[in-house]
């Protein structure tokens, strides 16, 4: 479906592609993917921040499969319910897990997450300058049905701490239904090191996949 949709890069799934706690499994995806002519631009994990232990494997696991950084959940609980104990908490354990990926030259993604200290771009920019390390930063995706201007200011400002803009799902509704979000958001990103992803469920046929891939493909080789 990727090489279908002229894409660069695939992001894996620790729990959808079950490479959690699997080394051997995540080596050899990562061989594929590569073999196919991709890069492995990220491992999406289900690892919550100040809940779950075992850190080190999860470095191991993404390290086998050849990503260029970890995403992961900051917490359990959202922002506004988070007393400063908590946040100094989680702020702790992402320099811990940032200085062991940064050791073997892998970055950290927070992902925007409800019931989390990422909550909203407000709150998940605040966390990544707290932490205060360059290999943690931030996947930016805007709130569906958020308007175009809102989400784009929100980029604007948090743009020095992003590693990844996100788009919906695809199958949803077209992502050129919202040009003017996209048009502008590429714009933003346009010659600095951030991906543009595409959250693709694999279990969906691949029409809608290739639709927006050549959508923002598009939109990318008209701002270059």
């Amino acid at each position: 479906m990727a090489e279908r949709a002229g894409l660069q890069s695939i992001e894996w799934s620790g729990d959808a592609q079950s490479l959690s706690g699997d080394r051997r499994r995540a080596a050899e995806l990562g061989s594929r993917t590569r073999d196919a002519g991709l890069v492995v631009g990220g491992y999406r994990t289900p690892y919550r921040v100040g809940i779950d232990e075992q850190d080190d494997a999860l470095v191991d696991e993404a390290l086998a499969l050849g990503a260029r950084r970890i995403r992961v959940r900051a917490g359990l609980i959202g922002a506004g319910e988070a007393d400063e104990a908590t946040w100094r908490f989680v702020i702790r354990a992402l320099r811990g897990l940032a200085a062991r990926a940064s050791d073997v030259g892998i970055g950290v993604g927070i992902g925007m997450y409800p019931d989390s200290l990422a909550d909203c771009v407000e709150t998940a920019s605040l966390l990544v300058e707290r932490v205060g390390e360059p290999t943690v930063r931030l996947y930016w995706s805007p709130p569906r049905f958020e308007p175009a201007g809102t989400a784009l200011r929100g980029l604007y400002a948090s743009l020095p701490l992003v590693c990844a803009v996100e788009a919906p799902v695809a199958g949803r509704e077209p992502l050129a239904e919202r040009s003017a979000l996209w048009e502008r958001a590429l714009r933003l990103v346009d010659g600095d090191d951030i991906d543009v992803l595409l959250q693709a469920d694999c279990a969906i046929a691949s029409d809608p996949l290739v639709r927006d891939a050549a959508y923002l493909i598009d939109r990318q080789r008209a701002v270059g």
